[in-house]
């Protein structure tokens, strides 16, 4: 079988959202797939089982950055499927969760996307178009060119939910899956590695990071606007979406040609930077800078990060 280990965002929130899912495919699919997890070269019995093939594939072309929050109408994705097809859904479908996919990039995590358009172009091969980019907090996968030849797994109930536990994250932990009649030691059984990073805990990257100039005393102002993860941020009835954590933390980095000028924490979707400091720092003159934004969970660590490049 080909199987792929998926840490990523769960479109809900629930008791699972530490755990990665798993995708599989096989032909021919003889039944289901036991999944089993491996200590020192023994097994434990079988964790969960795979009762349907995933739809799996790999992309023939490149899927270069694209917009984040709007739709993509510029790109065009061709994904050559193991098995299984894909179809074109409304746009207000995709905008209540139909077609999601994810793609893996070369970092090993993947750009969650939702595409509305799907034709089939070729034996087994499907052209995708109209995303929606950067889903579920993968803003870091899709931020640089993901080459051609990634994995791509359409998100569906056909995956299964690795069971481990919070105390599992972070540690390398091995997997054998295999067809649920044969025996573990039978070569039709495949090894597979993972180390879930909690990807469905950590927080989301922020939104619009800016800098303003205090017109009175020139002081640099930051601001950005916090995302959250947590079931329901997305209502519109909300003043400010629910924080998702114990305590409110950011982290805040201004580099210049990639070297470090600062580095702070703040406790508030803010921060000023003195005029004197800036200065001290990057000179009288307005110049360019790298500004990189982080949220820092108290139990998870670090979020994703988001820079932007602004002129201070």
């Amino acid at each position: 079988p080909i199987v792929h280990v998926l840490d990523i965002a769960h479109p809900t929130e629930d008791a699972d959202v530490h755990r990665p899912y798993l995708a599989a495919w096989a032909s021919p699919w003889t039944g289901s797939l036991a999944v089993r997890r491996v200590f020192d070269g023994e097994t434990t019995p079988a964790t969960t089982t795979v009762d349907r093939p995933a739809v799996i594939g790999v992309t023939t072309t490149d899927l270069a950055p694209g917009p984040v929050w709007v739709w993509d109408r510029t790109t065009r994705l061709d994904v050559r499927l193991h098995g299984g097809t894909l179809a074109a859904a409304s746009e207000r479908l995709v905008l209540e969760g139909a077609n999601r996919a994810a793609i893996r990039a070369a970092s090993g995590t993947w750009e969650i996307v939702q595409f509305a358009g799907a034709e089939l172009v070729a034996a087994s091969t499907w052209r995708l178009s109209d995303f929606l980019r950067r889903q579920g907090g993968s803003d870091d996968a899709g931020a640089v060119t993901i080459p051609a030849g990634a994995p791509f797994v359409l998100l569906d109930d056909r995956l299964v939910v690795l069971p481990i536990g919070r105390d599992d994250v972070g540690r390398e932990m091995s997997f054998l899956v295999g067809p649920a009649a044969d025996p573990w030691t039978d070569p039709s059984w495949v090894s597979v590695v993972a180390t879930p990073g909690a990807r469905g805990l950590i927080p989301w990257s922020p939104a619009h990071p800016a800098a303003t100039i205090d017109p009175a005393g020139g002081d640099v102002v930051f601001s950005w606007i916090r995302r959250s993860r947590v079931a329901g941020a997305d209502s519109w009835t909300l003043l400010e979406v629910p924080l998702g954590a114990a305590e409110e933390r950011w982290r805040l980095a201004v580099a210049v040609d990639g070297v470090s000028v600062l580095s702070v924490e703040t406790t508030v979707a803010t921060w000023t930077w003195p005029r004197a400091a800036r200065d001290a720092a990057l000179g009288p003159d307005p110049i360019a800078v790298t500004l990189s934004v982080t949220q820092i969970d108290p139990d998870w660590g670090d979020g994703v990060t988001r820079t932007a490049v602004l002129r201070v």
